[in-house]
């Protein structure tokens, strides 16, 4: 009898802990920060971000040619997502994202997603961002706006708890360049004043 009361004593407290173990990561959040040439950096629970770099590699839903894809280290819902271009006449459709499973698996699949493919127009301008390999025929999902001036501007898309930064036009090297001296000024500065 004790050995019984033992074991469902036992039985029960494994349940209990591989509960609180699969709630605890349903409440994982994630910070996807990306731009259109695989330069990416992610932040899980709130932690330091670390890199994520992305690549071209083969697109199982546009049969196999190349495309921008992120690994992600964590999985997601399978989906489209559409980001548009503010227009005084209507929204037009300049980049997206398609998550798909087991980078190269069936898109829509009921697997988790594990890849973040990342669609972009090829620029008039003749620049070639990784990203710029146009949209697929067959792109519907979830919708968000671009933000910021042309030639800078970048979209948020948050599913919660998740958060996806992405950076739609990148800046031209120069304007790296004024940026970062921006920040040495400041560090500079913030240092000096901390030494005084």
């Amino acid at each position: 009898m004790t050995r019984r009361i033992l074991a469902v004593g036992v039985m029960f407290l494994a349940v209990l802990f591989v509960g609180a173990v699969a709630s605890a990561q349903a409440q994982d959040s994630f910070i996807v920060n990306f731009d259109e040439n695989g330069n990416g950096s992610i932040s899980t629970n709130g932690a330091a971000f670390v890199p994520l770099q992305g690549g071209l590699a083969p697109d199982p839903s546009q049969g196999g040619s190349l495309a921008l894809m992120y690994p992600l280290p964590f999985t997601v819902v399978p989906g489209d997502v559409q980001i548009f271009e503010p227009n005084s006449n209507s929204p037009i459709e300049s980049d997206g994202l398609r998550f798909t499973n087991n980078c190269g698996g069936t898109v829509f699949a009921p697997a988790p997603a594990q890849c973040m493919y990342y669609y972009s127009e090829t620029e008039a301008s003749g620049s070639q961002d990784l990203a710029d390999t146009g949209l697929p025929t067959t792109f519907s999902g979830a919708s968000v706006l671009e933000v910021g001036p042309e030639g800078a501007n970048g979209f948020t898309w948050t599913p919660s708890p998740n958060t996806y930064n992405g950076i739609s036009d990148t800046p031209e090297a120069s304007s790296f360049l004024l940026l970062g001296t921006g920040f040495l000024s400041i560090a500079g500065f913030m240092r000096r004043k901390w030494l005084q």
